[in-house]
């Protein structure tokens, strides 16, 4: 039990989550001046305007950097695993929403189904990767967070 107490008062972790959080709700503010309209189905989605994947990781990178030192090792395994995530967000997962538009372009055109219950089951998520801005962005708004979560809390 004592375990469950230290993760969910790990202060790394809240200040990591935290980061997360502050995306997302960011995503549905751009999204929200991109198209005048409150989506809030982006405070759950997997791209957008700032990427919480980026933020949540860089958060993490940083807060460790903090409690542990810049130059220690679990410092630099978190940074190496940064860079992956982040190039995975804008890379594969990017490609990956670009093609689902193309096959629900598809299935529009060329549909094979009956009725619109049936169609709405096979269209694929489209956002799913971030540009390379949005994947910028996230990573200052995670050293910015993180930083604001340390010398406001500490670690």
């Amino acid at each position: 039990m004592d375990y469950i107490i230290a993760i969910i008062t790990n202060k790394i972790i809240i200040g990591t989550l935290l980061s997360v959080v502050v995306a997302q709700v960011l995503k549905i503010i751009t999204n929200f001046i991109k198209t005048g309209t409150f989506d809030y189905s982006f405070m759950l989605s997997s791209s957008g305007m700032p990427s919480g994947h980026s933020s949540g990781v860089v958060a993490l990178t940083t807060l460790i950097g903090f409690s542990q030192g810049f130059g220690s090792a679990i410092f630099a395994f978190a940074f190496g695993m940064a860079v992956v995530i982040m190039y995975d967000a804008m890379g594969v997962r990017q490609q990956s929403g670009k093609h689902a538009e193309m096959l629900n372009y598809l299935l529009d055109r060329y549909t094979i189904f009956s009725s619109e219950k049936e169609d709405a089951q096979h269209y694929l998520p489209e956002r799913i990767g971030h540009t390379p801005e949005q994947v910028v962005c996230g990573a200052f708004l995670g050293i910015i967070c993180a930083t604001a979560f340390f010398l406001t809390v500490g670690l």
